[in-house]
């Protein structure tokens, strides 16, 4: 007999619009030590669209919770991710993308995605750009041209 969260996840991976309707469900997903549950919800994660409306001030609030234990930078990758393919109506959580992007601790691919994040957001505040000015200074190369696009693109909030 088959694992129900398995189940459930395999059909998060066939129906993008399942997945972008359980994304807290695949967020735990994603922290799981069984590599076949991480495999089907990261598949999930990345076939899915944008989070439900309805959802955005969830999401948004969950973007400052994960930490840097097990499990916290993987959904911090995904919650930007998420963030991000909502466009302008994630922009309230801008300041929280941008801190990832400034913060040291995290993984490089989680700050590139945050940056990317911002791109997709659209206008900045001026703490959000000053802080990503600070960035560019001690920055891998990639994150560095991430930052310098995200400026250039984005219109002053």
């Amino acid at each position: 007999m088959a694992d129900r969260g398995v189940v459930a996840l395999e059909e998060c991976v066939a129906k993008p619009e399942l997945a972008a309707a359980h994304w807290e469900f695949l967020l735990q997903s994603v922290e799981s030590d069984d590599e076949s549950t991480l495999e089907l919800a990261t598949e999930a994660l990345e076939n899915c669209g944008p989070v439900p409306n309805q959802d955005m001030s969830r999401l948004m609030a969950q973007l400052g919770e994960a930490s840097f234990s097990h499990g916290g930078p993987q959904r911090q990758y995904w919650l930007c991710t998420l963030m991000g393919r909502s466009g302008a109506a994630g922009s309230e959580a801008q300041g929280s993308v941008a801190a990832i992007v400034a913060e040291p601790r995290y993984p490089m691919n989680v700050r590139e995605r945050a940056a990317w994040c911002l791109g997709e957001l659209g206008m900045l505040t001026s703490e959000s750009r000053e802080r990503l000015r600070g960035v560019r200074r001690d920055a891998s190369p990639r994150l560095q041209r991430l930052v310098e696009a995200v400026l250039s693109q984005s219109k002053p909030a």
